[in-house]
């Protein structure tokens, strides 16, 4: 389903159903999860390789594969679905697995690093795994938040969900520290294009200069 969004190539339309029915049969909302597929593979006739060596819900067997997880979450930003990608991002932080004594017992691992799979029931597996986290925090950093570097230039294209009105940050570049305030309009409450076009400020184009002054510089877009 992600990849009908990266590749650019799918109608809008079938982007929707594929989404949605990520949605409908891999996210699950009391386990805070996002299963790799529906259902595992268990007795079927058909050999599918090494993954029904895992029994089923576990890892990649219709357990949570977090780099899919993590691109599913891409796919709804890139797609305009900022709330509901802000959503999975939550499910994703280890945090969320360890809100209570329950969730803890249930989770069983490090509520500080990312796991690289969660089993289906919402037991945590392998975890500190750098490709997951390395992933999450580009997807969070330079999609949610929409600060990357482009063609050596500072860009600000942000996919906030409907419900921040806002947010700041400090961002060390080319020599300079920034602190970068991103504000919603009053009345407005879609501020910021769903699918992440380019802001206006003061710069032009959401475009910071090349140069900034050597300290703190502040900037911010309306």
């Amino acid at each position: 389903q992600a990849f009908s969004v990266f590749t650019g190539e799918a109608p809008s339309e079938k982007i929707e159903k594929a989404l949605k029915s990520a949605e409908k049969y891999l996210v699950d909302d009391n386990k805070k999860i996002v299963k790799l597929f529906s259902p595992p593979f268990d007795h079927s006739s058909r050999n599918p390789g090494y993954i029904k060596g895992y029994s089923p819900g576990v890892r990649e067997n219709g357990g949570q594969y977090t780099h899919a997880a993590i691109w599913y979450m891409l796919s709804l930003l890139i797609f305009g679905k900022n709330d509901s990608a802000y959503k999975i991002s939550e499910y994703i932080n280890p945090i969320s697995h360890s809100l209570s004594s329950e969730d803890v017992k249930l989770y069983k691992i490090e509520p500080y690093v990312i796991a690289g799979d969660v089993y289906a029931n919402g037991m945590g597996g392998w975890s500190f795994y750098t490709g997951s986290a390395a992933w999450y925090f580009r997807v969070i950093t330079e999609y949610l938040l929409g600060i990357k570097i482009s063609n050596k230039k500072l860009v600000l294209e942000p996919r906030i969900p409907s419900y921040w009105d806002g947010y700041s940050a400090n961002v060390f570049y080319d020599g300079a520290d920034l602190n970068i305030i991103i504000k919603r309009k009053k009345g407005e409450k879609s501020r910021f294009p769903a699918a992440g076009s380019r802001l206006s400020q003061e710069h032009g184009g959401g475009q910071l200069p090349n140069s900034c002054n050597r300290g703190w510089n502040q900037e911010r877009v309306a």
